[in-house]
């Protein structure tokens, strides 16, 4: 049935249920270390506050750092570490191999940049040069050696797809999300050379003309909440990424990675929200048979949706929607709800939580 925009005082909105009973509250930050004890003032520091543990982000797990002798360089003034308090949060540091304007990894360091209006990264804000090397030195990305040969591409995955399931279940333990989880893609420039048909390099390349980047693409959940990310899924060829978990069964290709990224917060009634490439009919019930709402952008998915039907209702004013439930024979209330609402052009959801009352007007400098 077709609702109109916006219930009269007496009359209640169809509503969907959803919503999750958080223990701590509905938005939840990263889980809180345990309080370390507190050392002794003029006490020496230990292995623990210098090591690489203490000076890595908490994403890092712990499983892949190994302490390691270095070799110290001749060319290279090398101090011992001098400083024993952990590091900022947001650290990053790039590599000259994957940078065209880079001959050493020591250029990253200088004020100075060899290009006129690019101006020089000064990595020294952040991290000593000396320090950087030392962590490089005890950091272990793969327990396991990349496969020569193998089906599909996978195999050239192998010592990279290791570091990412380390990092998920990482994320994992140190990470509560709250009530709402985003799904969504992201690209990593990728500068050499790649491609299923090529032996060397990017086992899969992705160039779309509506991505600024070309180069491995990256399936993502992110709390809706903090920002923070909770899972990753590598992109490899299609023959690849139907052998995984939950591919197949006529679905679109949403759907499965979807069902994969969000697994392990099933039954909590969390709300997935995610966009045209996540968003179908079959998504919002498969998650919905595992206790997740969903709330998605339908663009080309639209086997099953009214499509139709909410085109073809007369809207005179932007900003202006309809709604269309789904009430399941022997239900009380409506189980799905189709939307479709006006700005320059239409635009369609399909949700499984929510109602259609007005929310506030939101305002937009362009």
């Amino acid at each position: 049935r077709v609702c109109k925009a916006g219930a009269a005082p007496d009359e209640a909105p169809p509503s969907l249920p959803g919503g999750v009973d958080l223990p701590t509250g509905p938005a939840l930050l990263p889980r809180a270390p345990e309080a370390a004890t507190p050392r002794e003032a003029n006490a020496p520091p230990t292995d623990t506050d210098s090591g690489p543990e203490a000076t890595l982000p908490p994403a890092i797990p712990s499983a892949l750092i190994e302490p390691a002798p270095r070799t110290p360089n001749e060319d290279e003034d090398m101090k011992p570490p001098t400083c024993h308090h952990p590091l900022p949060r947001r650290w990053t540091s790039q590599d000259p191999s994957c940078h065209p304007h880079l001959d050493d990894r020591r250029d990253l360091w200088s004020k100075g940049s060899a290009q006129d209006l690019v101006p020089g990264a000064d990595m020294g804000r952040f991290m000593k040069l000396y320090r950087f090397e030392e962590l490089r030195t005890a950091l272990l990305f793969s327990e396991v050696q990349a496969a020569d040969d193998g089906p599909g591409e996978w195999h050239r995955w192998s010592a990279v797809a290791d570091f990412v399931q380390a990092i998920n279940d990482r994320w994992q333990e140190a990470i509560e999300p709250g009530d709402t989880l985003c799904i969504d893609e992201s690209m990593v420039r990728w500068y050499g050379l790649g491609g299923a048909w090529l032996g060397v390099g990017l086992p899969q390349y992705i160039a779309l003309d509506r991505k600024p980047k070309d180069g491995c693409e990256i399936k993502n959940l992110a709390c809706g909440q903090s920002g923070l990310l909770l899972r990753l899924e590598l992109v490899s060829t299609k023959e690849d990424m139907g052998t995984l978990e939950f591919a197949g069964g006529g679905t679109t290709a949403g759907t499965p990675t979807t069902l994969r990224l969000t697994k392990p917060w099933w039954g909590t009634q969390r709300i997935v929200c995610g966009d045209s490439a996540f968003a179908s009919v079959a998504c919002a019930e498969r998650l919905l048979e595992h206790g997740l709402r969903f709330i998605g952008v339908v663009k080309s998915a639209t086997r099953r949706f009214p499509m139709e039907t909410l085109g073809a209702v007369t809207m005179p004013v932007r900003g202006g929607w309809r709604t269309m439930v789904s009430i399941a024979p022997g239900e009380e209330g409506p189980k799905f709800a189709a939307d479709v609402w006006v700005d320059r052009d239409r635009r369609y959801f399909i949700r499984s939580c929510g109602d259609d009352r007005e929310g506030e007007e939101i305002l937009r400098k362009r």
